[in-house]
């Protein structure tokens, strides 16, 4: 199964029912990054709206990596440095239009600029390009564990890495979720699903409607907690990546898509860009807030408004950057990449002979 490196996307994966998804999930995530500057100070409506979406749009991350299993990812040198590329080119330029803006030129920020995958500038990021470059083995756990061996991996997993988490308030790995770890949980969550997921109505149906009570509570129990701290922002302990309750809502959601059957070249095509408004969509905001303050809406009950047009407004600017980028960079990547394939199969004949020697 040949890859196409996006968030959550294969060759196989066109599918516009999945690629929908995936438009709303970095609607969510830019949503969320947005309400950002809320998040300790709101109050009212605008305080509930904060809870709302960080407890349902947090599932974001958690469903880009449940498509990635479920169709598989195998990755080629090639394909893995023009993802790379396309990372490099985001983080440097992101770097510098939040140093021109903010006038500040921290050194450490461009340092990670130029070394955005060893340095977690983009923790997701990182987590994918882990899990393409160790694809080969970690593929071979679903396929040639025996069906009852996985689930119990997967069982044993998530009470170590969510469950636990969840009742204690602490990650194992110390990331919050927000790491390879969980990443890797729920690419095997979605191998699963594609390799043992019967479709049948009865059973999505139950799913569905467990995963929406699973979503209700999440958000009751954030909300509640959030009204007995009785101060000012959002507290949402049960949102974290790690959680049950967004671990088991996002596999909910995944299987209400995979229900859906809808064909659109329009919602493939801007699909495409999702991972350039995943990195840029920071620095685009950074650059836009030059121009239109979105805290003077802080007390207004039509925030949620203004924000969700704000948000599709930064993801319209990054993808318009992206086919721009992807017309001029297409020849010059194209170079890179088959230099670099060609020098990375030079090293590996040598490894070979050198190991075949000794």
């Amino acid at each position: 199964m040949k890859t196409k490196i996006q968030m959550g996307g294969t060759d196989d994966s066109r599918q516009s029912n999945f690629e929908l998804l995936r438009l709303l999930c970095i609607f969510g995530i830019v949503s969320m990054h947005t309400y950002g500057v809320f998040y300790s100070t709101a109050t009212g409506f605008n305080l509930l709206y904060g809870v709302l979406i960080n407890s349902l749009f947090n599932t974001g991350v958690s469903l880009f990596m449940l498509i990635s299993g479920y169709f598989g990812v195998k990755s080629s040198f090639k394909k893995l440095l023009k993802l790379y590329l396309e990372v490099l080119f985001y983080s440097v330029l992101s770097s510098i239009i939040i140093s021109m803006v903010t006038g500040d030129w921290n050194v450490k920020r461009l340092i990670k600029g130029f070394l955005p995958v060893s340095t977690n500038q983009y923790w997701f990021i990182t987590s994918y390009i882990l899990i393409l470059i160790f694809s080969k083995y970690i593929n071979q756990i679903p396929e040639k564990l025996k069906k009852k061996d996985f689930e119990n991996l997967l069982i044993l997993m998530f009470l170590v890495f969510s469950v636990v988490p969840t009742v204690v308030q602490y990650h194992v790995m110390g990331d919050g979720g927000k790491g390879f770890v969980n990443m890797l949980l729920m690419y095997f969550v979605g191998r699963y699903i594609r390799l043992y997921w019967k479709d049948e109505p009865h059973s999505q149906k139950k799913t569905i409607a467990f995963g929406s009570s699973v979503i209700l509570l999440g958000f009751i129990l954030n909300l509640v907690l959030t009204l007995l701290r009785g101060e000012k922002g959002v507290y949402a302990p049960f949102a974290r990546d790690c959680s049950c309750i967004i671990i088991i809502a996002s596999v909910a959601i995944f299987i209400a898509f995979k229900k859906i059957r809808i064909r659109s070249n329009v919602i493939n095509q801007i699909a495409k860009h999702v991972v350039s408004v995943y990195l840029f969509e920071g620095a685009m905001r950074t650059f836009l807030n030059q121009f239109f303050d979105i805290t003077l809406y802080a007390d207004k009950w039509y925030l949620f408004a203004v924000l969700s047009a704000y948000v599709l407004v930064v993801m319209a600017d990054c993808m318009f950057l992206d086919v721009i980028r992807s017309i001029l960079a297409k020849p010059i990547e194209n170079i890179i990449c088959s230099a670099g394939e060609k020098g990375f199969e030079h090293i590996m004949e040598g490894c070979e002979k050198l190991r075949s020697r000794y």
